[in-house]
This record gives structure tokens, C-alpha cells and sequence, in this order.
């Protein structure tokens, strides 16, 4: 197996987070598993969280929403250990990103949950990673990751959202972490699809192909199964979820979409 996904995430210069979100696709393949999600389990979002987002790093409030959010998925376990909840100015310059083609730029940005613009008060936003969701002691198998920002709008969380649903001429695209990685796509696909029970539509990106290139590699290393990645904004919250390994990832994304809505609204 290759660790490819979390790959920038595992990075001590980079705090701990960041890159594409989930790090177990594996070049060994593997059987796709199915999820066991009923949709009468999936909570209703119809209404947006209404918990108020400062987002501000020394809001208490906003850090507690974060930091005691805890999705499931059933099947699936979460390392609880390594979940963090992060200041975007402390990683936002942590190492320079190239995309190519630069249209993609937007996209590649939002699915780190970030903005072309991270100045002024947006260095102060707190974003939270939730560690990885695997099926006990199978390091190869289905894989969920789930991350939230907190943003001081729901109008900047709409636009983070919309950044990735604009983007056009990205069915191949590469991005590289200068000095760590290079990661190559093919076959993408965005689409904004409606997932149960939540009222905002969601943008799902697909991946047919991916490979990554280390610094003092020859060739690449081919992802099998890089995943489908997820971003959907509710309220000031931007929520973004990257499923692998399983069959049914909509029924997914929608539940965990449910549990943050629950939660925030419990606040």
C-alpha cells in the first residue's frame, strides 16, 4: 500500500494539515466496500446551523462548536488523537503550491477548505480536521475524512463552495507542494448534486485517475482509488468530506453533513 492521501497532512512543516485530504488510497486495490447508511439515519439539514461562527481564533465559542463536533460513521472508526483545530494564518504560507493549469488554482484551494485571498481577517479563521475513519486494523480499506471551517459568513462559506463549483478546464490537473509532492489528476469531474436531507446542494468532485510524484522519484506512483470529495456550505460553516473505498459516498457525505447540522444547532 501507498499513503497517498493525508500525504501533506503527515508533514511536520506543514502543522499537521493539509494537502487532499486522505491519506490510505492504496496502489493495491482492494475490494470497494459499502457503507452500512440507512437514509432514515441520515438527520435532516432542511434548516441551516445557526450557532453564531466568529471564526476567530480566540472566539471560545466557535473553537468549542469545533472542537467537540464528532462525526461517525458507522463501520468506520475515527482516531479521535489526531484531530485538530487549526488557525488558517498559521498554515496558509506553510510551503508554496503550484497548480497547473493556474484556472484551477480556485479549485485546488477550496478543497483544502481554503480561499485565493487568505489576508486580513480570514488568517484568523479556525478550520477543523477530524482525523481519519477506517474500519478497524485495515489500513487498506474504506476511508472517510472530514473537515470544517468556520467562517465569519455564510456568504464566504457560499463562496468558498462556489469557487469549486465555477471551475471549468480542470478534468486534468496537477498540483505540487514545492519540495514534497506532486499530485496528478485525470477524468475530474464536478458536479453539484443534491445529498438527503440537506437543503444547500453540495459539489461532488470525482477523480478517474491519480498519481503522485515524490521529490527523488522516478516515476509515479498510481492512486487507485483517490476518492470523491465533498464541499458543502452550511451557514458560516464550510464542510468538506472525502470518501474512498465505499460504494454508496453520497448516502456518506450526507450523513455526516446531518451530524454537523444537528450539532451546531445544539449549541
Amino acid at each position: 500500500m501507498t499513503t497517498v492521501r493525508i500525504w501533506e497532512r503527515a508533514l511536520p512543516a506543514m502543522a499537521g494539515i493539509w494537502g487532499l485530504a486522505a491519506l490510505a488510497g492504496c496502489t493495491g486495490g482492494g475490494e470497494t466496500a459499502e457503507a452500512a447508511v440507512s437514509a432514515d439515519a441520515v438527520p435532516s439539514t432542511t434548516a441551516e446551523p445557526t450557532a453564531a461562527a466568529g471564526a476567530s481564533s480566540d472566539d471560545d465559542e466557535v473553537r468549542g462548536v469545533l472542537e467537540s463536533f464528532d462525526p461517525q460513521v458507522e463501520g468506520l472508526e475515527r482516531d479521535a488523537s489526531l484531530m485538530e483545530v487549526l488557525v488558517t494564518g498559521t498554515f496558509a504560507d506553510n510551503g508554496e503550491v503550484l497548480v497547473e493549469p493556474a484556472e484551477c488554482t480556485a479549485l485546488s484551494a477550496a478543497l483544502d477548505l481554503m480561499t485565493t485571498d487568505e489576508s486580513g481577517d480570514r488568517a484568523d479563521d479556525l478550520v477543523a480536521d477530524y482525523g481519519p475513519m477506517q474500519e478497524p486494523g485495515d489500513d487498506d480499506g474504506p476511508l472517510v475524512n472530514v473537515f470544517v471551517r468556520a467562517f465569519d459568513s455564510a456568504e464566504d462559506a457560499a463562496a468558498l463552495v462556489a469557487a469549486a463549483s465555477d471551475s471549468s478546464g480542470c478534468d486534468a490537473y496537477t498540483r505540487e507542494r514545492v519540495g514534497f509532492a506532486e499530485f496528478a489528476f485525470e477524468g475530474v469531474t464536478i458536479d453539484q448534486v443534491e445529498l438527503a436531507g440537506v437543503d444547500a446542494p453540495a459539489v461532488r468532485l470525482d477523480v478517474q485517475g491519480a498519481a503522485m510524484t515524490l521529490p527523488d522519484a522516478t516515476e509515479p506512483d498510481t492512486i487507485d482509488d483517490w476518492g470523491t470529495d465533498y464541499l458543502v456550505a452550511m451557514g458560516p460553516y464550510a464542510l468538506h468530506v472525502t470518501v474512498a473505498g465505499l460504494d454508496d459516498r453520497d448516502e456518506v457525505a450526507a450523513e455526516v453533513a446531518g451530524q454537523l447540522a444537528a450539532h451546531v444547532d445544539a449549541q
